[in-house]
Order: structure tokens, then sequence, then C-alpha cells
């Protein structure tokens, strides 16, 4: 009997712990859900929220799209899409085919087709194509994309933006842009594609952002940072614009402006020239600590120049290094003006008849130039000192 009774109570027992096992999985479930929300609503980290899918009328598969484009104004369609993007922040998918950008509005600053809305929790926004087949035609002077912030840093930037596999083409040549980033931070464009425009990527006034492995060719201004700091401008590859049409108006296909902490690296130049010869490669202007290498540079009116204030200001010594570049067939490969505190090393210089290696002007100061290359220079034409600077220290490798 007493073994029976025992059993019994063993039973009881093991339904007593299951049961608490069951509860105690349950209250877990629920607090993981509470969490979830928690985070999801305060969040700095990536959180992926709503994907939706934009078709052009060109496209094959309309039925997949969340919105559908006509052909016409198609500025509209895509805003709608990208408004319909949650707090949470999400993708904006683009399929294949054209879509026609015919007005822009005017924002403080700038003009723009389509804002992308500013969210201050940390959230990712990616505006993605499928690569050369997304197409947005600028059938109208103003920029595709837009995005601002109100202050440099987090939540006040417009920050974790992301550009990726998208084409950008002028209906008529050097009308409008690609894309414009104001108080910007820890945002990417990346593997793009953007053709006969006024401007392609310009970031005015953000910090750590991204622009790597995107292609240009006939665009007046390829890439333009303003007073914009810890860049990374990477791996891009510019085809080039003859300005011949308009002579006053210097183009450059990077420049940077009143920035610091800036790197230039691994990028493809060539064919950035005017009549007036003012056209300039990688132009850094009045920018402090700024790290240029590993570029190629080839038949610009200037490969690369190096601008500063005098008398130097504290924000304004450049502190600027440049090294290992190749600088081929440029009438002049280096300016360096109004500068202070430069590395000049390693690079290769390649010149032909009445070309010049490095033109050091305009009261500059403590300007190393060290093991570099000259190929096709003689000792008159590799550096060029217009008599006004000091501390000018120079050792050619050969």
């Amino acid at each position: 009997m007493f073994k029976f009774a025992f059993r019994g109570f063993a039973f009881k027992k093991r339904i007593f712990v299951c049961s608490l096992s069951i509860l105690a999985i349950v209250f877990l479930d629920i607090a993981i859900v509470v969490l979830a929300i928690h985070y999801r609503r305060n969040s700095n980290f990536l959180i992926m929220g709503n994907t939706i899918v934009v078709a052009s009328s060109e496209s094959k598969n309309k039925k997949s799209a969340n919105y559908v484009c006509d052909g016409s104004d198609d500025q509209v369609e895509i805003q709608a899409a990208v408004d319909a993007l949650s707090r949470e922040g999400g993708k904006v998918i683009f399929l294949e085919g054209k879509y026609n950008i015919d007005k822009g509005k005017d924002y403080s600053g700038f003009k723009s087709a389509i804002l992308i809305p500013h969210i201050d929790n940390g959230a990712h926004i990616t505006i993605e194509g499928v690569g050369g087949s997304t197409i947005f035609v600028l059938r109208t002077d103003t920029y595709a994309f837009a995005a601002a912030g109100t202050g440099y840093y987090e939540p006040e930037a417009s920050s974790r933006l992301v550009f990726r596999n998208l084409t950008f083409d002028a209906s008529e040549k050097n009308k409008g842009g690609g894309i414009f980033l104001k108080f910007s931070s820890y945002s990417s464009v990346d593997n793009n594609w953007f053709f006969n425009l006024s401007d392609g990527v310009t970031f005015l006034k953000s910090y750590k952002n991204n622009i790597s492995n995107n292609v240009f060719e006939g665009v007046s201004q390829s890439i333009l940072l303003t007073e914009s700091h810890d860049c990374l401008v990477s791996g891009n590859s510019d085809a080039g614009f003859e300005n011949s049409g308009r002579p006053d108006f210097p183009i450059s296909s990077m420049k940077i402006i009143g920035g610091f902490e800036t790197i230039v690296t691994s990028n493809s130049i060539e064919h950035i020239y005017d009549k007036n010869e003012s056209s300039v490669g990688i132009w850094i202007l009045d920018s402090a600590d700024t790290i240029i290498t590993s570029n190629s540079l080839e038949e610009c009116d200037t490969g690369i120049k190096i601008a500063g204030k005098y008398p130097f200001e504290s924000y304004y010594l450049t502190t600027t290094l440049v090294s290992n570049n190749s600088l081929r067939d440029n009438p002049v490969n280096l300016v360096v003006s109004n500068t202070c505190q430069a590395m000049i090393t390693d690079n290769v210089f390649t010149g032909f008849t009445r070309s010049e290696g490095i033109k050091i002007m305009s009261k500059s100061e403590k300007i190393n130039i060290v093991s570099n290359t000259f190929n096709n220079y003689s000792a008159k034409t590799a550096l060029i000192d217009d008599g006004s600077n000091k501390d000018i220290n120079y050792e050619p490798s050969n």
C-alpha cells in the first residue's frame, strides 16, 4: 500500500514539475517578445525593417512590386515607396528598367526629386537596384535622391543610409545629379554608375561616410565632400569629362573642401580637362590631415592639387600625405599651393614634352618631397618652385 502511495506521489510530482517547465517556457517567450519590442523601438543597431519593391514601366515582374511606375513623373511613386518605410528602417529595391525623373523640389540649399526621411533611432535605410539595368533618367536639373539631417552626429544626423547597384543618367548632357547627403553619418554609396551628369555624389557637413567602387563617366563633378570628415573615397573609376563647352567652369573628379581626416585611395581617374587647362583630378582645398594614396591619374589638366590658405590658420595646417600614386601624362602632375606640412613620397611621375612634375607655389611651407620617381623629366621640370616658399626638402630617387 505504501509502495503504491509513493508511486502516486512521485507521478503527481512529475506532473507538477512539467507544469512549472511549461509555465517557464511561456514566460520566457513573453519576455523575449517584450525585449524584442523594446529593442525595435530603442536600439541604435541594425533592425531589419520592411522591404518595399518598386517596378518601372519596363520591369518584367510587376506583380511582385509594391509600387509600379508608369514612365512619367516616376519620382512620385518612388517618394511614396520611400515614405512607406517604417521607423525601423528597411530596404527599397528597384527592379530593372528606366525610372524617369521629371521634377525636383527645392529644399534648404539643394534640389531633389526624392527625399529620404530622417530617422533618428539609428535604423538603416537601403536604396538598392539590380545593377546596370536599374536606371534613373534625370530629365530635369535636380538630384535624384537626397537626405538631410540637422547635425553632424546621431541622432541629429541622417545616418546609416546605403545606396547600391543603381545607375544614374541624364537625358541631356551634364544635367542633374545622383545623390546629395547633408549632415549624414555612417552612410555608404557603393557600386553605382553615374553618366552624363552635372554632379555625381555630394556630401555636405557629413561624418564617417564611404564612397567606394562607383563608376563615373561624363560627370562634371563626380565626388564632392564639403566640410566633411573621417570619410573614405576608394576604388572609384572616373572615365573623364571634356569641358570644352564651358571653359570658365573648372571641374574636378574628386574634390575635398574644408574637411579633415579623409582618405582618398585606389581610385582611377583619366581625361579630366578643358580648353583653359584648369581641371583637376583630385583637388584638396582648405583641408587637414588628408591622405591621398595608391591612385592612378592620367591625362588630366592637373593630376592632384593641394591648396590651403595663407596666412596659415590652425585648421588649415593641411598635414597632407601624398604617397604611392601613379601620375601619367598630365600637363601638371602635382600642384602644392598655400600649403603647410605636406609629405610627398614614393609616387611615380611620368611626363611628356613641356609637362611639369611637382609645382610648389604661393608661400607653401614645410614640404617634404622624398623617394619619388620622375620619368621623362629634366631637373628643371621635375620640381618647380616659384621662390615664395620655405622649408622645402627635395630628395628625388632618380
